[in-house]
């Protein structure tokens, strides 16, 4: 933990909750700015450590005496100043990580192993993945057999719901009950499990997998498709979606090397990123079809591109689109 939170700890001397310092189903916050964005109206106390007196005055100023005129300001000379710098140093300043991990923590659900009254049988109990983090699915495989317990326990990961657009209408009852469902079992203890969460103020969507593979990773863009991809803003991973690059009103790579540690990183700054390009009317990502390299399952010991994968599907509220209209 943070040495200013340990200390704050310390000194409040009473019981502290540490919820998310965000809107509910907005991108969680990596910075303190990203707190104050989504928080400033209401009666809250932001301690920021990167913050110097002088900063912390002139913030209180602005915020009392000239308000939104003095961020919309501020916000259009940032944009002048941006479009000076080159684009890796964009980038550069869009990924700087502010945390080691990046993504909240690996969630479970344990039940333990049962025995029936008719039988002196015991079954296995289950460990099931609710939310990825940093801790893999063979993390805690291999922690339960340092114990001796790996025979004693099942560990499973929970399934994404997603869906396609054309679809949207078809399934939208089916999804909305099933969350209902899902509430009343799994929502309750375990946060980030709504289909929409982590979602950026822009309407946001998942390229298929089949569409920018299917013909080399060259889309064919129609000419509805261009104009479109011209307003959007896309988000990438590994290149995936690099052909876009030169279309798009602004693109980024979380991680053009397919680092899942370095994307995990930048994952919620990229999004928090995507909602303030001016002009943009959709953010886009790639729909991410995370295997082993037989092409079995999804892998089990890399975790955090299963966490990259979890914060883009919820982002995109569960749509895989094939064509960008």
């Amino acid at each position: 933990a943070h040495p200013i939170a340990r200390a704050l700890i310390k000194e409040a001397g009473v019981p502290i909750a540490a919820p998310s310092a965000n809107k509910f189903g907005h991108v969680s916050p990596t910075r303190a700015m990203h707190v104050w964005d989504d928080l400033k109206y209401e009666d809250v106390w932001i301690v920021d450590p990167e913050m110097t007196d002088e900063e912390e005055d002139e913030d209180e100023v602005d915020a009392r005496e000239e308000g939104e005129d003095k961020k919309r300001k501020r916000e259009e000379n940032e944009e002048e100043k941006k479009g000076e710098d080159t684009e890796q140093q964009q980038q550069e300043k869009t990924k700087t990580i502010v945390c080691n991990v990046g993504v909240e923590s690996t969630v479970v659900k344990v039940e333990p192993p049962s025995s029936s009254s008719s039988s002196s049988e015991c079954s296995k109990g289950t460990i099931t993945i609710l939310r990825h983090g940093a801790i893999s699915q063979s993390d805690i495989k291999s922690s339960l057999g340092k114990q001796n317990l790996l025979q004693h326990f099942d560990v499973l990961s929970k399934k994404q719901v997603t869906r396609n657009k054309s679809s949207e209408q078809e399934e939208e009852d089916k999804i909305q009950q099933k969350e209902k469902e899902e509430e009343e079992t799994i929502a309750h203890v375990a946060p980030g499990q709504t289909i929409r969460h982590y979602s950026p103020n822009v309407l946001s969507y998942m390229i298929s997998h089949a569409r920018f593979t299917s013909n080399g990773n060259d889309m064919n863009l129609s000419s509805e498709e261009v104009q479109l991809i011209s307003k959007s803003v896309v988000i990438d991973y590994n290149g995936k979606l690099k052909c876009l690059k030169n279309k798009a009103l602004d693109y980024r790579d979380l991680s053009i090397s397919g680092d899942s540690k370095e994307a995990a990183a930048s994952v919620f700054e990229m999004l928090r990123w995507s909602e303030c390009v001016v002009g943009a009317e959709r953010v886009y990502f790639p729909e991410l079809i995370v295997v082993a390299p037989d092409g079995g399952e999804e892998v089990e010991d890399d975790a955090l591109i299963l966490a990259v994968k979890d914060r883009l599907t919820r982002a995109a509220s569960g749509v895989v689109i094939d064509t960008l209209c």
